[in-house]
């Protein structure tokens, strides 16, 4: 999907899973490849599981912030149910990148909305009818690592890798070296590594 002239993409999740860090990078990538980029973020409780969406929009010549239905080129999904609430955002070409692992929001707590496994391999079953889609439990794979907290760099180097989104992993490492602090730097570069090598076997 490099040098596209426009991209539509929707990140969702809960809050703790570093939704907006993964936004941020993703954007920070556009701007230097001379995108002109509009970002709008829904945050609920963000810091206590609450749902969390990101809509980034890659064209100078869009309207507005949020992604309207149907023109989502890419669903960048860090919880099934969540990414599941944007089915209808897709467009017929969509691609889908989705982590199998459920993560249940304070909301859906409260609200005693607790899915099983049989209800995620539903949303992956609609998911393969609608669009392109790649599946990992990336969860695992960040556990495996020994770090859950790269599980957000994880899936934005398999979707680069996927070609899911306009970028190149050395344009992934290139941000993460400049954008991130030194403390984090090398462990995330590591684990862009550990995805493309590994995220087949989740």
């Amino acid at each position: 999907m490099e040098n596209i002239e426009k991209c539509d993409i929707i990140i969702s999740g809960v809050g703790g899973q570093g939704i907006v860090l993964a936004s941020r990078l993703i954007a920070t990538m556009a701007l230097k490849k001379d995108y002109k980029i509009s970002t709008a973020e829904t945050i609920g409780m963000s810091q206590r599981g609450g749902s969390v969406v990101s809509n980034l929009r890659l064209d100078s010549h869009r309207k507005g912030s949020l992604i309207p239905k149907g023109q989502a080129n890419v669903i960048i999904g860090f919880e099934p149910a969540e990414a599941y609430r944007y089915n209808d955002y897709l467009n017929s070409n969509a691609n889908v990148l989705l982590n199998s692992n459920p993560i249940y929001s304070s909301s859906k707590t409260l609200e005693n909305e607790i899915y099983s496994q049989n209800e995620v391999n539903k949303i992956i079953k609609i998911f393969k009818i609608n669009s392109k889609l790649t599946v990992c439990n990336f969860n695992k794979m960040a556990s495996d690592f020994g770090n859950l907290k790269t599980m957000n760099i994880m899936m934005i180097a398999v979707a680069c890798l996927c070609n899911y989104l306009p970028f190149s992993i050395d344009d992934l490492k290139n941000t993460i070296n400049t954008e991130m602090p030194n403390k984090i730097k090398d462990i995330n570069l590591k684990a862009v590594d550990f995805a493309i090598e590994n995220f087949k076997r989740y």
